[in-house]
């Protein structure tokens, strides 16, 4: 019994180096040094074909690199997967070309720069991912990528260069409102940045941005890609958490912002927001001056416009009937709420306090029978109130509470209706 264990463990042993061989022989290590001298790491996995970069900075190669002297050039055809540090913010020129294996890229929004022909030749490549925080895609980045279909360009993308997709199969690529630099401009030639692409492109361009104004630019679009003008839009959960049930579309060239619900979905009560920065249309504060909340929403949550500081008009349906706290606070340009007539009840909270310095007409509808005795905060400051009117019916509810104000506030204006 003794010598079987004796050769048992043998065996074992044997197994356990020669498994500590083939991991050893699967991962290849190594350094490598760019055109300004800074000095990276690399390693490929050949069990899972992964290679990454490692380092921090710019990876910085010339135009004139010769890319087969990359240390990982001799893996390019078994090469799957690559992944970089955190610290990596740029890819060099031709860094990656001619691997042929690769058909999936993702690439992180902590790479800012990606330098020319960094993918070209990337034949199995189908998708490729850029994350938000990207800046720039330099002349070429894919070209020749013949099998690539799809590209996720991010909302933070600045600067695209000449052809940077040329060769490829993409036939939908939308350029977000950032970008402001498409190469190469108008310098005695036309531009040829959808040079080479899929006869079926179309390109997505916002309203009134600089992308838009490019493509229409017959000598800029020199390859007269057809190219379509969207509005921002998106949906959002309401309070309750149902899914896509209230929407948002923002027209930029009238500078308006209307949210709606989305009949038989939710409930249509907003959510309420701890910031503003989270609600969905954040991104384009800037871009509206006017807000349209339409017929069908019954609440408006918390903060949902807090610190808005370009939103000078506001138009609140009567099917609303609810409303969350600091809704408008710090709105510093806000001068005009309209109510739909039709309302009921305005609460606690709803719009006015003293962030509201420039609000200039508010108008009680005759259909108002209760008014909160703190729907209007801070009342008595008149420095924050001395350009407002109020709108009232004579002998309504909002009559009487406007004779109220006025008691506390002789700044304050009212304007008789009939």
């Amino acid at each position: 019994m003794k010598k079987y264990r004796i050769i048992i463990y043998t065996i074992i042993a044997i197994l356990l180096v020669s498994v500590g061989v083939i991991a050893s022989a699967t991962i290849e290590t190594g350094s490598f040094t760019d055109d300004n001298g800074r000095d990276f790491t690399y390693t490929y996995n050949q069990m899972n074909n992964n290679l990454h970069i490692g380092g921090s900075g710019a990876v910085n190669f010339s135009i004139s690199a010769d890319h087969t002297a990359l240390p990982w050039y001799t893996w390019r055809n078994d090469i799957k997967s690559i992944s970089v540090d955190s610290s990596i913010i740029q890819l060099g020129y031709g860094m990656f070309r001619d691997c042929t294996a690769l058909t999936d890229i993702n690439i992180p929004g902590t790479v800012l720069y990606i330098q020319p022909e960094a993918f070209a030749g990337c034949s199995a490549l189908t998708k490729a991912t850029i994350g938000e925080g990207t800046l720039t895609i330099a002349d070429r980045v894919f070209t020749n990528c013949g099998n690539l279909s799809e590209i996720s360009l991010p909302s933070t993308i600045v600067g695209l260069g000449s052809e940077f997709i040329s060769g490829t199969r993409i036939k939908e690529l939308t350029l977000q409102d950032k970008l402001t630099v498409i190469l190469p401009k108008k310098i005695g030639a036309p531009g040829a940045t959808f040079g080479g692409c899929d006869p079926a492109l179309t390109v997505n361009a916002m309203q009134m941005s600089y992308a838009a104004e490019w493509l229409s630019d017959a000598g800029l679009n020199a390859a007269g890609i057809p190219y379509y003008i969207y509005k921002p839009n998106g949906t959002f959960a309401d309070k309750e958490g149902n899914a896509e049930s209230i929407k948002w579309e923002l027209d930029v060239e009238t500078a308006t912002l209307t949210i709606s619900d989305i009949t038989d979905i939710g409930t249509a009560n907003m959510p309420d927001y701890t910031e503003a920065k989270y609600t969905p249309w954040y991104t384009h504060y800037g871009k509206y001056t006017t807000v349209i909340i339409s017929s069908g929403i019954t609440r408006i949550g918390n903060r949902t416009f807090q610190s808005d500081s370009q939103t000078q008009k506001v138009y609140i349906p009567a099917t609303v009937t609810a409303y969350g706290t600091y809704l408008f606070n710090g709105t510093s340009q806000l001068t005009e709420i309209v109510f739909e007539e039709g309302t009921k009840s305005l609460n606690y909270a709803s719009v006015i306090n003293n962030n509201n310095a420039n609000l200039k007409q508010l108008t009680i509808p005759k259909s108002v029978t209760t008014i909160h005795s703190g729907f209007f905060l801070n009342v008595d400051n008149k420095e924050r109130v001395k350009e407002l009117t109020i709108n009232v019916y004579r002998n309504t509810a909002g009559h009487d509470w406007a004779k109220m104000l006025k008691s506390k506030n002789d700044v304050v204006r009212i304007n008789i209706l009939d």
